[in-house]
């Protein structure tokens, strides 16, 4: 079990989010999908960034097999489908 912290907004550029429409949040994980509240508008991405490994996805439901790694300490950036947040599991 770990905190991840979730950001979801528009990307600029590499990286680089918009400012004015990116919102963050801390989801905890564990062995079972966590789901994050802040959901995606249109053409927007998530960063997740945990202490330890996770898998992430948008929409709900992430298992080991469906989701995206996300390696500890890492940040790692998945596009969004409008309306969905991240779902999250610790890897084991």
């Amino acid at each position: 079990m770990a905190t991840a912290y979730v950001t979801i907004g528009t990307v600029v550029t590499r990286d680089i989010f918009n400012g004015i429409d990116a919102r963050s949040e801390a989801v905890t994980t564990s062995g079972a999908a966590a789901n994050g509240g802040i959901v995606a508008r249109v053409g927007q991405a998530a960063q997740v960034l945990c202490a330890t490994h996770v898998y992430a996805k948008s929409g709900p439901g992430v298992t080991l097999t469906n989701g995206i790694y996300c390696p500890a300490n890492v940040p790692t950036f998945i596009a969004m489908t409008e309306g969905q947040a991240v779902s999250l599991i610790d890897a084991v």
